[in-house]
């Protein structure tokens, strides 16, 4: 005769098995997270019918969208309004994470515009929107991976490159501020024509493998919080 399967274990098991699946399910959905933001926007693959727009073909689809579009640069782009969510940047090479403001609904039909365009030597990320004197697309927000070197060497750089370019001029005082945000050491830097190579304020985080350069910075509060989220990666 065959022995009946007591009926509190056997709902014991029935539990049990729900969780496992339940967990299963959510670390496949994280996994499948970490994929559209990794590897997709490495490969520039299609995430949800639409080709995701990376630093490596940017530049093509950006032809292919003024051929298209003209002078406009873009067919119905969705890239100017507010972020609705954060993405996680991190690199132990580059000695540094943060948070990166995103709104998945950038882009248009075609194209979803990836969270960041991760080059070598910069971080690009934000709205993508055409440059109104180049004509070509530029993401909101640059960060650019610098030599480090301490506050101090910052402020007597820029302090010798406004000597040199603009004579007895002499930088006042109130344009570059000293500061710290969450911790961390910046250099703000509020007169776009005293940085090297860059046009726009700007603030100089002072790192540990790398200084960081965050521009632009004409609100300064919206670049304290993306400063806020920051960590030093030894």
């Amino acid at each position: 005769m065959n022995k009946k399967i007591p009926f509190i274990p056997a709902i014991g098991i029935i539990v049990l098995c729900a969780l496992l699946v339940g967990t299963i399910v959510v670390l496949i959905t994280l996994q499948m997270k970490d994929i559209e933001i990794s590897s997709f926007e490495k490969e520039g693959k299609e995430v949800n019918n639409r080709v995701l727009i990376t630093g490596e073909n940017a530049y093509e689809i950006f032809l292919e969208e003024m051929a298209t579009c003209g002078e406009k640069g873009y067919c119905g782009f969705s890239s100017g309004g507010l972020p609705t969510t954060e993405v996680l940047f991190s690199s132990k090479e580059k000695g540094i994470s943060l948070k990166i403001p995103y709104d998945p609904n950038w882009g248009n039909e075609r194209y979803k515009i990836s969270p960041y365009f991760s080059y070598e030597d910069r971080l690009e990320f934000g709205p993508l929107t055409v440059h109104p004197y180049t004509a070509w697309w530029v993401r909101k927000y640059t960060l650019y991976f610098k030599p480090s070197r301490s506050a101090e060497e910052v402020i007597a750089s820029l302090m010798e490159m406004e000597k040199t370019n603009k004579g007895d001029y002499g930088m006042p005082e109130d344009k570059v501020v000293e500061d710290k945000i969450n911790g961390h050491v910046v250099v703000f830097v509020a007169r776009e024509e005293y940085m090297p190579d860059i046009d726009e304020p700007t603030v100089e985080i002072i790192g540990k493998k790398y200084n960081y350069q965050l521009y632009p910075c004409y609100y300064p509060d919206l670049c304290k919080d993306i400063i806020k989220t920051i960590q030093f990666i030894d």
